[in-house]
């Protein structure tokens, strides 16, 4: 179709002149999202992997800023584009939600699972930010997201989780002793 239902809708929000606030903000992009997601055709924007050797740590962002602060202030390493994730929400999505524990562990746990976020909200992990959205179900053009995880130092204190999408990094991996810990949701290999 020549016009796309990013535009259609945004026409017809502008006709109806909803008033501006967090109301009529929300509700437009609530439209929006119910739009792209009917249509299948959600905007992504890409999930960076970030890694400090020194804190054997990975962390992931789909935001400029944060990857600058992680790259510049942290000394992360911007290791490239992991995959593409939804930009809005869906009903075949939820928020990728990261937390952080600081040194010594210095541990970046990123999930879509409520049990998890409750867990390690528990455990002293700070919530961080959202980092977009993953599918929970596989759909055209996605790819599951393994997470995998391993521990460092004296009493294995110190844990990395990880997430990969290729399978044969996925098998290279726990052929070096690296746990399963799931199908985590599913992406775009494809902005």
């Amino acid at each position: 179709m020549a016009t796309s239902v990013f535009e259609l809708v945004v026409f017809r929000l502008a006709l109806s002149k909803l008033a501006v606030g967090r109301v009529a903000v929300f509700t437009a992009l609530q439209a929006l999202a119910v739009a792209a997601s009917a249509a299948g055709d959600l905007p992504r924007v890409p999930l960076h992997w970030l890694w400090n050797e020194q804190q054997t740590d990975s962390a992931y962002t789909v935001d400029a800023g944060r990857l600058a602060l992680f790259v510049h202030e942290r000394g992360y390493v911007d290791m490239g584009v992991l995959a593409y994730v939804d930009a809005l929400p869906s009903a075949n999505g939820r928020p990728l939600k990261c937390f952080y524990f600081s040194a010594p562990r210095t541990d970046t746990f990123c999930s879509m699972s409520l049990i998890e976020q409750r867990t390690v909200r528990a455990l002293g992990f700070a919530y961080t930010s959202n980092e977009g959205y993953l599918r929970v179900h596989p759909s055209e053009g996605t790819v599951p997201l393994f997470r995998l995880s391993r521990s460092y130092g004296k009493g294995d204190d110190d844990r990395e989780h990880r997430f990969v999408i290729s399978e044969e990094e996925f098998v290279r991996m726990r052929k070096q002793g690296w746990t399963f810990d799931g199908v985590k949701g599913y992406v775009s290999t494809i902005p």
